[in-house]
């Protein structure tokens, strides 16, 4: 790649944006969460886009102790992965296929 061949200055002066995915999967009615490794709560699946990396290979290479949970059933979610209205509100899309996609 180019920026491995660039000079170190440019390599600072242009630092590379850091991007997060998260992945929504239902089974049915429930929805797949991933246990956190550094708070051992719950979150989507997903977590930082390498360079070059596809937004499906990052949220798959993101998914370690994985479940499904029901709307009325939610764990304890990690801290600033989502709320438990974020997640409901990934219930309304399912139930609801023709809505309008969100981006945040």
């Amino acid at each position: 790649m180019a920026i491995g061949v660039a000079p170190m200055w440019l390599r600072y002066l242009y630092p590379t944006p850091k991007l997060d995915v998260r992945a929504v999967a239902f089974r049915g009615e429930e929805l797949l969460l991933v246990r956190d490794s550094a708070d051992r709560r719950w979150s989507l699946p997903g977590g930082w886009i390498d360079l070059g990396e596809s937004l499906a290979e990052a949220a798959v290479h993101e998914v370690p102790e994985v479940a499904f949970f029901d709307a009325d059933d939610l764990p304890e979610l990690s801290t600033g992965r989502g709320t438990h209205d974020d997640l409901r509100h990934m219930f309304t899309h399912l139930r609801e296929p023709d809505r309008a996609c969100d981006f945040a």
